[in-house]
């Protein structure tokens, strides 16, 4: 609520200077030019536009998170290429909310996301099975949903820790016991950035639980030096946030045959669920991280991208997180 009324107070506040100097502009002389890096109305209507929450935008700028994590027996395999393809079979995706279920929630239809995922594992050499491939190398399960938060809404990182480890601050006046609320960002923590970051995350809060607050002049992330700061803020700030996910897990299908569990590997893929819905963006999510899928991201990553209401999806860089 914070982030959403002072966006909207200087949303006001822009729009109210534009209108001001617009109206002083139209009472110049008619000789006036315009000045040749004057700023389209088109520009500034995309500007305004920036200042809105996301939930009003048209063409809203928004974060997908990406994370592939191999295990021991996933790193022996040789990785697939168009050329040199793997095959898989993939059996009906499963939808499945977790956390704090908000009431509305509308899936879009799994053979949707089933066709954009068959999409992506082709781009990284992963097919499905056919009359001339009849017996697959891996096994693939997808699952999506939502994870909702347990907890209210937080400004930054930095707050979110002081509000786990202060008795005294406005989180505890939820109804939720402390440890629910831990394990409740800790488990969206691991999800975002892994097992090591959810671990440090852990530690870090459990550390300034037990001591109060962290030493004088220490930032709140003292036992996250490995990482970026930006790191820390981005993936720390999601973690106390909804969001909305896709997530990949490959199976050794020879073991699958055997009724053994073999997993090779598991991509995930989130998005903050604020200001957007389940049911519009997670075919973007799984098109705009589809490089990533099968294959071993060391570090989490985030990447950026602007996406029409209808369906499109600009394209831009992935932003690779350090230190992980």
């Amino acid at each position: 609520m914070t982030h959403f009324l002072s966006r909207l107070m200087v949303a006001l506040a822009v729009c109210v200077a534009f209108s001001t100097a617009a109206s002083a502009a139209g009472t110049a002389s008619p000789q006036t030019a315009t000045p040749a890096g004057a700023v389209s109305s088109s520009r500034a209507g995309d500007f305004f536009a920036s200042l809105l929450p996301v939930a009003w935008q048209k063409r809203p700028t928004v974060v997908f998170n990406a994370i592939t994590e191999m295990t021991p027996e996933g790193k022996k395999r040789r990785v697939p290429t168009p050329q040199q393809p793997m095959y898989y079979y993939l059996p009906s995706a499963q939808f499945a909310q977790r956390g704090d279920v908000p009431a509305g929630e509308t899936p879009p239809s799994t053979a949707s996301l089933e066709e954009a995922m068959r999409k992506a594992l082709a781009t990284n050499g992963y097919l499905p099975v056919s009359p001339e491939h009849p017996r697959p190398d891996v096994l693939i399960v997808l699952d999506f949903g939502s994870h909702g938060s347990l907890l209210p809404s937080i400004d930054s990182a930095r707050d979110a820790i002081g509000q786990l480890i202060d008795p005294r601050r406005a989180l505890n006046s939820a109804q939720v016991d402390l440890p629910i609320r831990l394990e409740d960002v800790v488990e969206r923590a691991r999800f975002l950035g892994g097992d090591k970051f959810a671990l440090d995350f852990l530690n870090t809060v459990r550390f300034d639980q037990a001591v109060g607050r962290a030493p004088r002049g220490a930032p709140f992330y003292m036992f996250m030096q490995s990482y970026d700061a930006d790191v820390v803020e981005h993936f720390i700030e999601i973690a106390f946030h909804s969001i909305y996910y896709v997530r990949a897990t490959a199976f050794d299908f020879g073991g699958v045959a055997q009724k053994q569990k073999v997993p090779l590997w598991q991509s995930r893929m989130s998005i903050e669920a604020q200001g957007v819905s389940m049911e519009e963006i997670l075919k973007p999510l799984i098109v705009q991280t589809a490089s990533f899928l099968g294959r071993e991201t060391p570090e989490p990553l985030w990447i950026t991208r602007r996406v029409d209401r209808e369906g499109k999806v600009e394209i831009g860089q992935a932003q690779v997180v350090p230190g992980t």
